[in-house]
């Protein structure tokens, strides 16, 4: 008996469902035969910016970062900042001492002292040689002249008036003597207290001995003159007319050749590499004092205080800074997304770090190698970030949203008033009339964006459309393909993937 009563309890139960079902079908035959319309939503045809965006996931990057090291063995003496702290260009960051570098700029301060010294010797005597020329050309031309005078002397038989003239001669030979003594002691005093060179001096110290020669050659003229010719001293004459000739060439030739400047130039190199050893003694004793290249923040630092130091930059950074005014996003795109990344497109960025706060940035550039993974392929992408927090870390997790297409006046609706039937989207307006049936409209669909989607063609700004309610569609038997109920709807018998603008 339970069991029959079970059995029956189902039977109903089963009859109630049909019933039911039975029930609704009828009304809903007569609602769609009868073009009865319950109560729907409608909303206006508007302009709104739209866009379509590509996703890229990334990490964060300083655009500079730079590693500091000391270039000569060391001991840390103080450590002044510490990693993730925010720094001035400028800024000491690391103290060390090097007795071996203070040595050392020592040493090449020295050794430029002398290579100076050295040089400006080597100026002298190139210059002192020059003037040696020009002295031995006066002298030999004087002594020259002489001779010539000599010999004619000794040539000529003297008159009186010419006895009187040699006279005078000596006279006034005298008087430039007395002349050129006095300007000598003159300059001599003049050398003493550095007012003058010595070959200034030397130069007046030989107007002086051609000035005695002058006396000496007048008391001999005169002295001959009034004794007569000597066929020996003729010959002595003649023999000195053809030396004095053979020394004023040479002296004339020593004059028109330059001096040599080989000493002057090996001293000029001597100097230049000494300020090359001094410059380098100087910038490392300098990198003993590690500053911070410009505004950033200290990544990291690699030293202890009190810890020796080798040189080399082959040993890890002593500090690591990074640049405060630019940060990129380094990530990925995908190669189907690609063609349509472009640089300068605007980009959107959360850190897993400030879920809360969204930056902005630009495109900065795609690169041009692969990375497959899994068989997927995609590209590096760099985002230059145009804002900076003191929160940024190299390495933290970053997302991307870089907007690809952007229309900023497109005409728009509610995405759920579009439906698709047959390949072709379709909106539902109001009749023209009231308690007339709403009216089916073809429409051409393009970007989707916030719950709207763009309207290319088929309606026009200020219309109204049906964004909601159960609105059977025209010529549906049984009430199927009904109308918007919420979201792009897909009548009977569409496959879904002719969804236009999917």
């Amino acid at each position: 008996m339970t069991r029959r009563r079970w059995i029956i309890a189902s039977a109903i139960l089963v009859l109630l469902v049909v019933a039911g079902i039975v029930l609704a079908n009828w009304r809903g035959g007569r609602n769609a035969a009868g073009g009865v319309t319950a109560a729907v939503r409608t909303a206006k045809v508007e302009r709104r910016a739209m866009s379509n965006s590509v996703d890229a996931t990334g990490s964060l990057a300083p655009s500079r970062q730079e590693a500091l090291y000391n270039k000569v063995a060391a001991k840390v003496d103080e450590i002044l900042v510490q990693p993730g702290e925010l720094v001035k260009s400028g800024q000491i960051l690391v103290r060390m001492v090097s007795p071996e570098a203070e040595l050392a700029l020592a040493n090449a301060k020295d050794s430029l002292e002398l290579a100076r010294s050295k040089l400006a010797v080597a100026r002298e005597n190139y210059e002192k040689t020059a003037v040696n020329n020009e002295l031995a050309y006066q002298k030999a031309y004087q002594e020259r002249l002489n001779a010539v005078l000599r010999l004619k002397t000794l040539e000529n038989q003297p008159d009186e008036g010419e006895l009187e003239q040699a006279r005078a001669n000596l006279r006034q030979a005298q008087v430039n003597l007395q002349a050129a003594e006095r300007e000598l002691a003159s300059r001599e005093a003049l050398l003493q207290a550095g007012a003058i060179s010595s070959a200034e001096y030397e130069l007046q110290l030989s107007q002086v001995e051609s000035a005695r020669e002058s006396v000496r050659l007048a008391e001999w003229r005169l002295k001959n003159l009034e004794a007569g010719p000597d066929p020996l001293e003729l010959e002595a004459a003649r023999i000195s007319l053809q030396q004095a000739e053979i020394n004023l060439a040479l002296a004339e030739q020593n004059m028109k050749k330059e001096a040599s400047k080989d000493a002057v130039i090996q001293a000029e190199v001597e100097v230049r590499q000494a300020e090359n050893a001094l410059r380098a003694a100087e910038e490392n004793l300098a990198s003993l004092t590690l500053k911070a290249p410009f505004d950033g923040m200290v990544l990291a630092v690699n030293v202890t205080k009190g810890q020796e130091l080798p040189s080399g930059s082959a040993n890890s950074p002593v500090v690591t800074v990074a640049a405060a005014e630019k940060w990129l996003m380094e990530g990925y795109v995908d190669e189907m997304d690609i063609s349509s990344v472009k640089p300068g497109q605007p980009v959107k960025v959360i850190l897993a770090a400030m879920e809360d706060k969204e930056l902005s940035g630009k495109v900065l550039s795609i690169g041009g190698v692969a990375r497959v993974s899994y068989s997927v392929v995609t590209y590096p992408l760099k985002v230059e970030l145009n804002t900076y927090d003191p929160i940024f870390r190299p390495g933290m997790t970053a997302d991307a949203e870089i907007q690809v297409v952007f229309k900023p006046n497109a005409l728009v609706v509610p995405e759920r008033a579009v439906t698709i039937r047959r390949g072709e989207a379709l909106v539902q307006v109001p009749g023209a009339e009231p308690g007339a049936d709403p009216v089916w409209v073809p429409v051409e669909v393009g970007l989707r964006s916030n719950g709207f989607i763009e309207i290319v063609s088929g309606l026009e700004e200020g219309q109204e459309v049906i964004v909601s309610g159960p609105v059977a569609f025209p010529g549906a038997a049984g009430g199927a393909g009904r109308g918007p109920v919420g979201g792009i709807q897909v009548m009977t018998n569409m496959p879904v993937s002719r969804i236009m603008g999917r």
